[in-house]
């Protein structure tokens, strides 16, 4: 009876991860903006987008230059590299455009519509992280409870949490690897080798998996010379594709960008410790305390694989590469919370997963290997939802329908979250922008729900007009200005509080917190 019972029982809590981690994504979805939140465009970038991603509503986190993914995502809307403006728009677009099968893909399924395209881009890596913790099923038996560990070990990693939170293509190509080395375990190398082409061309840096095409026998010169021609199967498009950049941008794979990402021996991995050490003795914030465990878990994770050689097994060959690899990475991989080489040593990570032994040790090494864990939770916490929205007779859900859009300048701070209300507070003046797409003034009324610490006379004004005044405290209350119009082109609305307050351990001074503004479209003044 328990040994049909426990299988069902695995399955069924490997089921409800899968469930809780659609269900963290899913918050990433904001109305008007899809998923376009964890392509973190960054509003400090200081570079103009591409053709076909100008006009789209995508998300904007503002004081920020972003992340990587807004140039993969950007490079996803022209995969052929056509737009003479790329370098305007990629900060290294010789660098960004070697990794193209995912945006290549999130094009074809996308069927070239810029908007549906960012999207599908945004979702890809949740499509393999389902296809992963499928196959991870092939070596990670639900008849063994221990098992279950290994499952999460790999599926909640910071790397691959990571991946899935930044739309990055560490998660993609590690799906790729895995499935090629499931066919050298079925002695289908040929295969395998056709298959794992899908690794570098997502990330170049997947090459490192072509050691799982190398011979078993590694004294005999002919295996050599046959697992040469299957890695020259495995790189060979990579390579075409090179030359395809070197062409079309002008000469050159690469500007220079990633000159930090490699180090002498240990040089990066022995400053990551210093770093770590310090950000903990001034203060041991929750990513500070994450950040350790996982730089920790992954260095069980190399020692177990150098103190446990076995050629002959794939997955060793693969944890072992990866190891000289972490001992190269350089301070700008490590550096951050949780920092990139959690998603770089991802191979790593699967390997250790695959190669510790059942029993008491085993278990240890499981639990001290996948610190990282905590750091991967972490990575899925909610975003602040936007506090503005659009009424009117008809309602759309796509932003680009939207008549005025609503920007938060000088004097508004950076939204924050309890999970459950999102928020911005004001200092004693800020500034609200009301851009207006159309050719003609539109009449608005404002809807604010606010509230302060302490009581206060708090007013709005749009161009130069009080809209609104009255008193606010600390309950919440919703408030209607006068009905004004927002002329062609746009205007600006200033929020007088009259006074501020200082919350304990926060050296902002606080006007009013403003939970949400509803602008009401047609009511004319």
């Amino acid at each position: 009876m328990r040994g049909r019972l426990l299988p069902a029982v695995w399955l069924a809590c490997a089921a409800l991860v899968a469930v809780l981690v659609s269900g963290a994504f899913a918050r990433f979805s904001i109305e008007g903006w899809g998923f376009t939140y964890v392509l973190d465009f960054g509003e400090t970038i200081g570079l103009q987008r591409v053709e076909r991603a100008q006009g789209l509503p995508i998300y904007v986190h503002e004081g920020v230059d972003g992340y990587d993914a807004q140039f993969y995502a950007q490079l996803a809307l022209d995969p052929m590299l056509g737009d003479p403006r790329l370098d305007e728009s990629i900060d290294s677009l010789q660098y960004r455009a070697r990794r193209f099968l995912m945006g290549w893909s999130s094009w074809v399924i996308g069927g070239g519509d810029p908007w549906r395209v960012l999207n599908v881009f945004a979702c890809f890596n949740l499509a393999t992280w389902f296809g992963l913790g499928a196959l991870l099923l092939r070596w990670c038996s639900p008849s063994r409870p221990e098992d279950f560990l290994r499952w999460c070990g790999v599926m909640l990693s910071a790397g691959m949490l990571g991946s899935l939170r930044h739309a990055l293509t560490d998660g993609p190509a590690l799906l790729a690897l895995a499935m090629a080395a499931l066919l050298v375990e079925q002695r289908r190398p040929w295969l395998a080798a056709l298959v794992g082409t899908l690794a570098p061309l997502t990330r170049e840096t997947a090459v490192l998996g072509t050691v799982v095409l190398a011979p078993v026998d590694w004294r005999s010169v002919r295996a050599w010379l046959v697992a040469g021609a299957r890695v020259a199967v495995m790189v060979v498009p990579l390579a075409a594709w090179i030359f395809y950049v070197y062409h079309q941008t002008g000469g050159g794979v690469s500007d220079g960008t990633g000159h930090r990402n490699l180090a002498l021996p240990f040089v990066g991995y022995a400053g990551r410790w210093v770093e770590l050490v310090e950000a903990w003795s001034v203060a041991a914030t929750p990513w500070v305390v994450a950040g350790v465990l996982g730089h920790i878990g992954v260095s069980v994770q190399a020692l177990w694989v150098i103190a446990q050689p076995r050629w002959t097994n794939v997955w060793w060959r693969i944890g072992a590469v990866h190891v000289v690899l972490l001992a190269a990475l350089g301070q700008a991989v490590w550096e951050g919370y949780p920092g990139a080489a959690m998603r770089v040593l991802l191979p790593l990570t699967l390997a250790f997963n695959l190669l510790v032994p059942r029993g008491r040790l085993g278990l240890a090494l499981l639990v001290v290997g996948n610190l990282s864990v905590l750091a991967g939770i972490r990575e899925m916490a909610p975003p602040p939802r936007p506090i503005w929205a659009i009424v009117q007779d008809e309602p759309s859900q796509d932003a680009r329908d939207w008549p005025v859009r609503v920007s938060f300048g000088r004097g508004f701070y950076a939204a924050e979250t309890s999970g459950k209300d999102s928020w911005r507070w004001t200092a004693d003046e800020a500034v609200a922008r009301f851009e207006n797409a159309r050719g003609a003034a539109i009449p608005v009324v404002l809807r604010v729900a606010l509230n302060a610490r302490g009581s206060r006379t708090v007013e709005m004004v749009a161009d130069g007009e009080v809209v609104w005044r009255g008193e606010v405290g600390m309950e919440r209350s919703v408030v209607d200005t006068a009905s004004f119009l927002i002329p062609a082109g746009g205007t600006e609305v200033v929020v007088r509080s009259g006074a501020v307050d200082f919350a304990p351990g926060d050296t902002r001074p606080l006007g009013v917190r403003v939970f949400r503004l509803e602008v009401v479209v047609g009511q004319s003044p």
